[in-house]
């Protein structure tokens, strides 16, 4: 990545999986990586999951309180991963 190539990272969960959770932080972790040593633009980051919908994290997602606003989980989510 450093020399330039883009590649192509996969993560996810498959069935029978109903917990998403680490998964999901998993792949926070590697954006986050990737963003502090500037290669974020090298990376197509594909996420795969059984969840019925984005933030289902297999509960029928959940409520996060940062900075005082509560969010739900796919709201999180998304404005996570920008």
């Amino acid at each position: 990545m450093k020399k330039g190539e883009t590649v192509k990272i996969v993560i996810g969960t498959g069935h029978p999986a109903t917990c998403q959770g680490a998964a999901f932080e998993y792949i926070v972790n590697v954006h986050k990586d990737l963003v502090k040593k500037g290669l974020r633009d090298k990376a197509d980051i594909l996420w795969l999951s059984n969840e019925a919908a984005l933030g289902d994290f297999g509960v029928n997602g959940v409520q996060i309180k940062r900075n005082g606003i509560v969010m739900k989980s796919d709201e999180f989510i998304t404005i996570g991963l920008q």
